[in-house]
């Protein structure tokens, strides 16, 4: 087998083959989502099935350490620039195959606690986002946290099915331009 991840190497390279398996998968979930086969993974990664199941026993063990290091760099990211909703919106722009490979993952498998994790630590820097957004005055009185997450997963899993970076900018801009307006003005949000 041959890959651009792979180590060659026995036992001594069990450390290489994991991170050669995590951008492996990185790479899968941006191209393919998060229902890429964990034997495309491997394959990628160069590695055999055995060596797949001695690092990750499952699916979701592979996903919440690939998206782990992401949450952290949002959280990261958060606490050093206090983060705007604006920016919210560019940081799933800008990981936008990524992170519509995590929403899928969140919303499939909530129950999971090892998902569910995940989920806490993304719902706490989003309510730091919302709570600074709405003293700001950026946001309507109508609005939840839960509004703001629910903007950011719809942005996200758009996104992750433009094809062209030119057509997700595009999107990015109009979702922009829309949830400015509805987070701004008083919607109802039950029918009357």
């Amino acid at each position: 087998m041959s890959s651009r991840y792979r180590s060659s190497g026995g036992p001594a390279v069990a450390p290489a083959n994991r991170q050669a398996l995590l951008r492996a998968a990185r790479e899968a979930f941006s191209e393919i989502g998060f229902g890429a086969s964990l034997n495309e993974i491997a394959k990628r990664a160069g590695v055999g099935h055995g060596t797949m199941y001695r690092h990750f026993p499952d699916r979701i063990e592979l996903a919440v350490a690939v998206f782990d290091s992401d949450i952290a760099a949002f959280e990261q990211f958060d606490s050093r620039r206090n983060g705007t909703l604006d920016d919210l919106l560019d940081v799933v722009a800008k990981a936008a195959t990524s992170a519509a490979a995590l929403t899928e993952l969140l919303m499939t498998h909530r129950s999971d606690p090892r998902v569910a994790r995940l989920d806490d630590r993304i719902r706490r820097t989003v309510t730091r986002i919302y709570e600074r957004a709405r003293a700001a005055g950026q946001l309507g009185p109508h609005l939840t946290a839960e509004h703001v997450m629910l903007a950011a997963a719809m942005l996200a899993l758009a996104l992750g099915k433009c094809g062209h970076r030119t057509q997700s900018a595009l999107v990015a801009d109009e979702a922009r331009a829309l949830f400015g307006a509805a987070f701004t003005a008083r919607l109802p949000l039950e029918p009357s």
